[in-house]
């Protein structure tokens, strides 16, 4: 992450998750950089750094199964955080996660969603 950033000054560096492309398939890769264009970031856990001190001051993680990072953003971005864009991170590519509204369970609601359109066409 961008240390750098946050020894200038900032509370919070949001940085773009690029999923692995050797655990994607090319189609599900494309309607990935559809979604998520480069330059317009994606908020997901592997990609920030928060201080410590901004970080304690909205109370830390919230004590929630899953989204906790999102509400984390939230809360720093409405007490006033000062929020940059920082490097971009590539995170696996799996299905299988720990969480189902996690990083893996979006993939795999893409992938059904993109199987469901197949079928769609099919009949069609």
């Amino acid at each position: 992450m961008d240390l750098v950033s946050l020894a200038a000054g900032h509370d919070l560096v949001l940085g773009e998750v690029h999923p692995d492309p050797s655990e994607m398939s090319p189609i599900s890769l494309d309607a990935w950089w559809r979604r998520h264009p480069r330059g317009r970031g994606s908020l997901h856990g592997a990609n920030l750094a928060v201080r410590l001190d901004a970080y304690l001051s909205v109370g830390g993680f919230a004590a929630v199964s899953e989204q906790e990072d999102v509400l984390l953003v939230r809360a720093l971005r409405a007490a006033g955080a000062r929020v940059v864009g920082g490097t971009r991170v590539m995170t696996s590519g799996r299905r299988d996660g720990r969480v189902p509204e996690g990083f893996a369970g979006y993939l795999r609601a893409l992938d059904d969603e993109l199987a469901l359109q197949g079928e769609i066409r099919a009949q069609a």
